[in-house]
This record gives structure tokens, sequence and C-alpha cells, in this order.
């Protein structure tokens, strides 16, 4: 089935979710469900025709339906909702499980530990112990048919085999109807084999995926006794006596010798639950509050502990931390309790950084310490370098992610122990998260010697990872280098610091011999090697001193930090999957991080890539395929024109002078003046209302009343202000520049005008012209803020990024408490490539903000202004809490819900991102850019294409002019293989803005894909010619001159790209495989 199609009229599919053995299986939504809940269709087709098997098909089809929705009132299996026959094709449709299936973490190599394994047998064998008492096998249990519920963690058992038989049945030889076997190789017992399965083949198959996940190893790779032909498991992992008795007994070779039900496995592993937890502490309630649900780890300094949250109305998971003393002694237990309190507190700080896990509380019982840790989904960057070594891009990605976040606490701590076990790549993201903070485990250290004085036995880090002045108990802030250094060099060999050689006449690192004595071991650049070398150099004092100036050292030869999700795949490669997308970074664009990425980016691409909810550079932010937004600008007048990321949002308040004129005031002025002032009277009231009618973004009503108060005095420059800044608001911005123009015809003086003028024209593009209006504004008003911050603003749009900081300093000297110029200053050293100082900038702009919403708590603009900042820090948790403060105070801001949408789909949250952008919608149904947003979700979170399709239509319709939703239309076409149609697109935006590049080469692709190659080559240069400097462009037309048979043309333009971008790997293993295929290398 093709996404789109609706089935018996109702169940529209929108995601084909995975192809089994027997049928396929869809995600759809109901068209008759106003609430837009997602289901599950599963999708069986009999082999045959043959009515005869058509018939025994419906019979068992039915039945197994009739016994589906019976089993579905247990909580963990998915309700049977509808069942039905189409086109001789049979249907289920089940509600839909949000979770993910347990082989995603069972998987070859990694073992859980026994807690977890325990857990999982208990959960899954209650219900077993329902669906036998129903008479029921499930007959193809195995890790992709048990899910782990997303709400509540729980164990959720899907796709009974029984109905799947209608697939297999045939007419054998007597001329009868019979069915193959069901279930899958290694999870299926002797009987089952040979088509009777009994209530324990169900307790085999389990068992078989519990040896798995405790293994590591698939069924099918574990030998067999010879005499008895018993599963041999136990020499692979050393497991607690009793539990691997119980396993061996759930998959013993005969039925009659294994367990013959599920209630028999539940009551043997009481026994065993209740030795583990004796030994972990599985079940016990810490604080009152904390219930342990499995061990994490041990080490030398207490345990790590999984655990659920009771007083959390969602239990939410937690990682409690425990510190055990050497010794009960009072000098030990004082100065413990005095340095557990101390660090707490730089660990709450801390957990401000969007990369380090926020800690939720500390406590202390029986004089042990605990510190309670935000749960974090992921995987250790240990296991990851255990799989598979790192390349130099996936090195110089930890690196960055790493040094951003070390600068951050480095203001406050030291790590002083990091190493890959302590370092979490986020499930979310794909971001690596910096864990473990080393700090606060000296109290697991203090000791009381012999002279009655409180001393630390063990030095707190990692051997291989600790320089010398560390594990000499004096570390500094570039300790926390060289550990990251030793990481990543284990990372790129594989190799263990401690098994490293040393040279013999310097006595440092000696990694590079690895280099030298295999190929395939630690190939990286020169550039990259001297780093990693100045990282790990012995000496304190030779080795970096700060993480700054290994990020600079770093951005010399390699590009900015790339967003997570951003993937550079080469268009050499067959592009599918969504590999053609890149969002807008249009200055009016649907303003959203990028989750995957085909064309190769640019350097400038790239660059602005690390700046997802910020403005595009200005030379290219009109044209680029970015995710960035225009930069924060006070508007007056205007709360509507809004870059969707970060939805900056300015009400109009300071120069507004309202009256409050109330209906008993009128009446006064209505009998003293009577008929003469009556006009005046009604003039400001009009005018007043036009104020409030902006604020409350009722743009079209607002231009009613402005209209009517023009009526009055139509040559009142108050009165055509307010006009143009109602026009705006509905991003009429010509129509807006008309009156502030006459506005500035009566009244030249008139510095507000010219600011909302600069304003208009920045939205317009038109950079040159609304830096001129700004400095109207400034001559008149030398000392106005906004025409200072309007002024840094154009000189962004203009590029002068050092200008721009000059504007933005003034600003902020004649206003400090303006958080919007301390957010552009903040932009414009970003631009400068000075990240600390920007961090600073952000950080300034957020206690501004803060202040302002202690004062005033209901400040909806201070709560979105505050999300969007956040967004820029990457702290995007705090930013979605932000929003939601925003959201709870007025339900109705639509610029909080674009604000929320923008994040969530960063944090790869689609469908609630959807959601967001929907309410948005909903609020503002006529303003296209939630729409343009709502269709990049749809398209590059969702992969619902055609859905995308129509809401770029819908941003379309409400602004023909806005062509980057014709270009993203376009690409949402090539998505669809609709290349034609995806080239009209492409063209209809050109025609717009005839130097928009990212179509030109969107335009290149799709007539690649149609090998009209010539007509490629010609708009790829087009690109080339609008930006010469994008390898990118480059890369395209190598590619595009490869499929077309040039390989000397292609050669050349791999080698322009990767002049332009020397570390650009996807080109140089592009031009590698062209040169080898040539036999040119």
């Amino acid at each position: 089935m093709k996404e789109g199609q609706t089935l018996k009229g109702r169940y529209k599919i929108i995601q084909d979710l995975k192809r089994g053995a027997f049928g396929r299986t869809y995600c759809a939504e109901d068209e008759q469900d106003s609430q837009g809940s997602l289901y599950v269709v599963k999708q069986l087709q009999p082999n045959t025709t043959n009515p005869a098997i058509l018939d025994e098909a419906r019979r068992r089809f039915e039945l197994e339906a009739s016994t589906l929705e019976k089993l579905g009132d247990h909580d963990q299996i998915p309700k049977l909702l509808a069942h039905f026959e189409e086109n001789q094709e049979f249907y289920l449709v089940q509600d839909f499980v949000d979770g993910q299936d347990l082989s995603r973490e069972i998987t070859e190599g990694k073992r859980w530990n026994e807690s977890d394994v325990v857990t999982m047998l208990v959960d899954v064998l209650e219900v077993l112990e329902y669906i036998h008492q129903q008479n029921v096998i499930h007959r193809d249990i195995k890790p992709s048919n048990l899910i782990r519920r997303k709400s509540d963690h729980k164990i959720v058992l899907i796709d009974f085999g029984a109905v799947k038989e209608i697939e297999t049945l045939v007419i054998n030889t007597s001329g009868q109807t019979s069915g193959s076997v069901i279930g899958t190789p290694g999870y299926m017992p002797i009987e089952h084999l040979g088509g009777r399965p009994r209530f324990n083949s169900d307790i085999y198959a389990l068992g078989m995926t519990a040896i798995q996940a405790i293994t590591g190893v698939v069924p099918l790779r574990l030998p067999r006794d010879s005499q008895t032909d018993e599963v041999v498991w136990r020499n692979v992992v050393e497991v607690n006596e009793q539990l691997a008795d119980i396993l061996d007994k759930m998959v013993r070779s005969q039925s009659r010798d294994r367990y013959q039900s599920a209630t028999e496995v539940l009551d043997d592993l009481r026994v065993v639950v209740n030795e583990i937890r004796g030994l972990h502490r599985i079940g016990q309630i810490l604080d009152k509050r904390y219930k342990i649900i499995s061990l994490l780890g041990e080490g030398r300094f207490g345990q790590t502990y999984l655990a659920l949250d009771q007083r959390r109305t969602d239990n939410a998971r937690c990682v409690i931390k425990q510190l055990k003393l050497q010794a009960n002694h009072p000098l030990i237990v004082r100065e413990a309790r005095r340095i557990f309190e101390t660090e707490a507190q730089v660990m709450y700080s801390l957990g401000k950084n969007e990369l380090i896990p926020e800690l939720l509380g500390e406590f202390e019982e029986n004089q042990e310490f605990y510190l309670v840790w935000e749960f974090i989904e992921g995987e250790e960057v240990s296991k990851e370098i255990a799989h598979n070594r790192f390349n130099e891009e996936q090195v110089v990605d930890l690196l960055q992610d790493v040094l951003l976040t070390l600068a951050f606490a480095h203001e406050q701590t030291i790590h002083c122990d990091i190493k890959p076990d302590n370092l979490i790549r986020r499930s979310l993201d794909g971001r690596v998260m910096l864990t473990d903070f080393g700090s606060v485990k000296q109290i697991s250290t203090l000791v009381v010697n012999y002279q009655g004085q409180l001393s630390i036995t063990n030095v707190i880090g990692t051997p291989g990872y600790m320089p010398k002045e560390q594990q000499a108990g004096n570390p500094r802030p570039n300790s926390d280098i060289y550990a990251l250094g030793m990481t990543a060099i284990h990372a790129l060999t594989g190799v263990f610091p401690a098994e490293l050689g040393q040279e013999p006449n310097t006595g440092e690192v000696n990694w590079r011999s690895l280099r030298q004595a295999s190929p395939t071991q630690a190939q990286v650049s020169e550039n990259l090697g001297a780093i990693l070398d100045k990282m790990v150099l012995s000496y304190f004092r030779s080795r970096y001193e700060s993480v700054d100036e290994v990020l600079n050292d770093l951005r010399k030869v390699h590009s900015t930090p790339k967003v997570a999700g951003e993937l550079e795949i080469h268009p050499y490669f067959e592009l599918e999957d969504g590999d053609f997308f890149e969002l807008e970074a249009s200055r009016e664009s649907a303003l959203l991080p990028a989750r995957d990425k085909s064309e190769i980016h640019s350097d400038s691409e790239t660059r602005n890539g690390a700046m997802q909810q910020r403005v595009a550079d200005s030379n290219q932010a009109k044209t680029e395929d970015l995710v960035a937004v225009p930069p924060a600008i006070e508007e007056e007048a205007t709360a509507t024109k809004l870059p969707l990321t970060t939805a900056i949002v300015t009400l109009p308040t300071s120069h507004r002078k309202i009256l409050p004129i109330s209906l008993a005031i009128l009446a006064v002025l209505l009998t003293v003046g009577g008929i003469f002032i009556w006009p005046s009277v009604q003039f400001i009231y009009l005018l007043n209302q036009c104020n409030g009618l902006i604020e409350a973004e009722q743009g079209e009503e607002a231009v009613q009343a402005c209209d009517r108060a023009i009526a009055i005095k139509p040559n009142d420059p108050e009165a055509l202000k307010d006009q143009g800044d109602a026009l705006s608001s509905l991003e009429r911005y010509e129509a807006a520049l008309v009156t502030y123009d006459k506005a500035l015809q009566y009244k030249p003086d008139f510095y507000q005008a010219w600011n909302t003028k600069g304003q208009v024209l920045y939205k317009l593009q038109r950079y040159n012209e609304a830096l001129e209006a700004h400095e109207k504004a400034i001559a008149i008003a030398p000392t106005d803020a906004k025409g200072l911050n309007g002024r840094g603003v154009a000189m962004i749009g203009l590029g002068k990024y050092d200008d721009a900081l000059v504007a933005f300093d003034k600003a902020i000297a004649t206003n400090p408490d303006d958080s919007q110029a301390w957010e552009n200053k903040g932009l414009a050293l970003e631009y400068l490539q000075r990240t600390q100082d920007a961090g600073g900038a952000y950080k300034e702009a957020i206690a501004l903000l803060d202040n302002q919403l202690k004062q005033k708590p209901e400040n909806v603009k201070a709560w979105v202004d505050k999300g969007r900042v956040l967004g820029k820090l990457q702290r995007h948790t705090e930013a979605l809490a932000a929003y939601d403060n925003a959201i709870q105070i007025k339900s109705d801001f639509y610029p909080a819900w674009i604000g929320k949408g923008s994040t969530l789909f960063f944090m790869q949250r689609f469908q609630d991102a959807l959601n967001a952008y929907d309410k948005a919608v909903e609020i503002r149904p006529k303003y296209y850019l939630p729409w343009h947003n709502r269709g990049s979700v749809l398209s590059d979170g969702l992969q619902r294409y055609e859905n995308a399709l129509a809401s770029y239509q819908k941003a379309i319709d409400l602004n023909p002019n806005f062509f980057p939703a014709l270009r993203d239309q376009g690409k949402a076409l090539m998505q669809l293989q609709k290349y034609e149609d995806a080239i009209a697109a492409f063209d209809k935006a050109l025609k717009i803005n005839p130097n928009d590049y990212p179509s030109w080469g969107s335009r290149g692709i799709a007539l690649t894909k149609l090998q009209r190659y010539d007509e490629a080559l010609a708009a790829f240069d087009k690109a080339i010619a609008i930006n010469s400097n994008d390898p990118l462009a480059w890369a395209n037309r190598a590619w595009a001159l490869e499929q077309w048979g040039r390989s000397e043309d292609a050669i050349a333009a791999y080698n322009k790209a990767i002049e332009i971008k020397p570390d650009f790997q996807p080109a140089i293993e592009a031009r590698k495989m062209l040169l080898e295929k040539l036999g040119l290398q």
C-alpha cells in the first residue's frame, strides 16, 4: 500500500512500519476520529485466490479476530478496534503503542544485567499467564514482538501468531486446507516446529529471549549439547545460579521437562527476585519516594541505580548515585556532609546546561549519600567504541560536543573523570552528554589516619585518562582536556589508553605508531593529529590551557559543530528515505532543525547549521537551505511576523499613548463639550482600539480601526504609523511602507516611524535601505536604543558583523536592561566565531528576562523570549518549559505554540511538534509560516510527504511570494519521485527569487535523476555563479558529471569542493571511489 491510501473509507495510511515474514504493518490515522489518534493496521493476504482457501481464511480470520478482541481487555495487549476484508485482503486495526520494541535493546554483543532480565521476565510472564488462561498461545514471542511502552515502561505483547496462518493456507494432496508453522527459528521448540505448539512453547520462546538478553548472543548462534540437545549458554556469561536454573528449565528441549505454565515460572522467579533484590536492592524505596528497579553499575565509590520517582504521577525514571563512606567516624561524616552539600549545589548549577543531566535531588540515609539525576535515554560512548572505531568526523563531533559543555562546566568546577563510560549519546538527538562529575566522589575516599586527621585514600579519576598532575592529587581544568584527548584517541584506535606505549625520547603517548603500523587504524588528518597530541601532553603547562584554545584550533581545520541529526550524505549514492531534505533557512522560513540531509553542505552552511535557532548568515540567509531566524528586532507595533524556530516576539508597548477612556469619561466629555469635541474623542478612542487590537494580534480588525481614525484625521502621523504597524502585523509590508512614508511626510522627525520602517525593510531583505532608515532615527534620537539595535540587525543582514557588534554595544550602553540587545549581541559574536562570548551574552539576556519575570510572572512575551534564547544555548528542555509557561498563562498565544513546535522538532519529538503547529494554525489560520513549518515537520520529521505537500500549498496560497515554501514543496515532490513536478516548483521559487541558489541546486539534482545532464549542469553552474564558494554545489555538479560519464570533469569538480572545504569527507570519499573505479588510485 502507498502512503495516503485509505482503507474502508476511513483508515488513511501515513507510514509503512515494517514488513515481516507474514503480512505488513502500517501506521494509520482514522479520518473519522477528531482526536487525531494513531492506529496500527496489520495487512494479511492469502497467497492464492482459490475460493476454498479464501473461505477458510475468512473463517479463521473471524475466529482469531474475536480472540484478539477478548485479549485486548488486558492493559499490556493492544486493543483490537476493527477488522475487515477488502479486495480479498484481511486487515486488523489496533491501538498504536508509543514505545520501542526490545530488538533495539537486545542486540548482539550487548548484555543485560540480571535484574533487568528478571524484571522483563516477570512483566511478560504475567501477560502470558493471562492469555494462557484464555486458551490462547502467542506462537511468536521474540524481542521484536515485545514493545517497551514509553508512558510506563511496561512490556506490551504484540503480533499474535495464529491469525497469520491465513497467509500460509494451501490445499494438500488430500484436498484439505492446511497452513504452515507460524513462528521464528531459534525461538521455537521442537513441538512448535512440528506444528503442535503448546502453552509452554511460549515459555520456551520467552526463555530464549531472556538468554539472548543476558548473553548478547542470538539463539541460532548458541550451541546445543550433542547428547541432550539442550541449549549451551552458561559458559558465555556468569549468572546467578538460581536464575540460570530457571532459564534452563524454561528452554528444555522436551515439552514435558519444561515449565508447564507461566504461573510455575513466576513462583520460582519470586525466590530469585528476592535474592537479587537483597543483593542489588531492587524494589527498595529510598527517601520514601524512589523505588529502585535495576542496578546500572558498581564502582569504587558506590553503586548507580535506575529508579522510579513515585511522587511523580508518571512514575518518571531517574538515576540514583549512591556514595558510601569508608567508615562512620564522626570526622568523616561531618566532612562528607560538608563536601556533599557544597558539591550538590555545583551539580544543581551544572544541570542548567542542555548536555549535562539535571540534578533532581540529594539526600542522606543511614550515613550513605545519594544524588538523584535526570534519566537520559541513550548509550555510553564506550559501547560505541567497543562496536566500531570512530572515524575523524565522528571524533571531531564528539570533541566539539564535550568541549562546549566543558567550557560551561569549567566556570564552576573540574570534571575529574572524563572517559567513554561517562559520555552518553542521547537517543533523543544524538548529542553527547557529560555525566558523573568526579569531585563529589571525594566523600567515598575519606579516612582518618593514625594521627587522627582526615586524609584522602584515592585520587578521583580513571587510570589511563588521568595526567600526571591529577595522579598527584592536583587536578586542573586542562586535566579534563587531557582526559578528553585520551578518550578521542581511544575512539580512533580502539585501544585503551593504559595499553598505549610512550615515545622513547619524549615520554609522550605514542598513539601515532598504531597509525603507521596499520593503515586501517587511526586514519586522521595531520591537523587533527596535532590537536590531539597537544591535548595529551604530559606536562600541563605545555598542554592546551583552556577549552577555548582547543575549539579555536578545531575551527581552523574543521567546520563549526553540526547540530545533532544533520547528516552529510554524498549524492553519489542512491538518495532515498528523506535524504534530499534540508529545512528552510530563509529569513522568513519555517525555521526548524534538519533531521536528515543528503546534499553536501557548504562550509558556510555547516557553520550556520550549528545555529539552528539563530539568524542565518546575511549573505546566505536570503537563499540558503539552512535553519535560521532573523535577529531579535524590538518591534514596536507588530507581534506577528515571527521566524518560527525561535518565535521572536515583541509586543508593542514602548511608544503607545494609550488613554484609558471609559464610557463614563466619554459621557462627561460629551456633556461638557457636546458635539464639537466628539470627533477628537472618537479619534483617540479608535487609535487606542487599533493599538489594543495589534497587541491582541487581531491585525484585520486593527487596520479597520486605524482606517476609521484616519478618516477623521487623514494627516495624523501617529494614526498613519499605527496603520503601518497593523499592516505589518499582517505581513502586508509594501502597504505598510506606504503608510510609514506618509507619516514621515507629515512628521519628518518621527524617529519611531523611521525605526518601524527599517524593521519592515529588513523583513523585505532590503538591508541597505533598512540601515538608512535606522540611521535617520539615530540622527534624530542618538540615544534611542531601538534605533541602535535596528542598526545592528541591518548590519547582520549585510554581513558586517563587527559593525553590528559595535551597534549592539551602544544599544546596551544606552539601555543595559535591553534583553534583546544582549541576545543580538550574542548572535553577532557567534558569527564572529566567539562562541564563549556569545554564550555569555545569551546568559545575560536570560538573566534580564528572569528579572522581568520575577517582577511580572504573567509576562508571556518574556517567557517566549526566554524560550528563544534558551534554544540558542541548546538548552531545549528549559526552552520547552518556558514556552509551556507562556501557554499556561495565555493558551491562545500563538507565538508560544510556534516556539514550542520548533523546540519539539529539534528534540525529534515530531508528533508533538506537529500538534503544537496544529494549535498555532488553529489560532491563526491565515498565517503562512506555521503552515510551512507544519509541512517541514510532516516531511522531514514524519516522512508524510503527501500531507506535507498540502501544508506547503496552504502556505503558498496564503503568501504566493514565499519562495521557500515552493522550494520545500519541490523537495517533497522529489521524495515522491515526482521529479517533473519538483522542477516546476523550483522554477516557481526561482521566478520569485532568481538568486536562490539552493533552489538551483535542488533543480539540478532533480534533473540528474531524470538523466537530463546538460540541464542539470546548467542548474549547478547557476548555483555556483551565485555562490562560487559553496562546496555543496561543486560536489553535486561532480555527481552529475560522474553520472554522465564525464569522469575527468567530475574529478575536477570534486577537487574544487575539497579545495573550498579541505575536510569535506563525503566529497573526499566520492572522489576516492571514482579514482578507484578508474584505476587511478
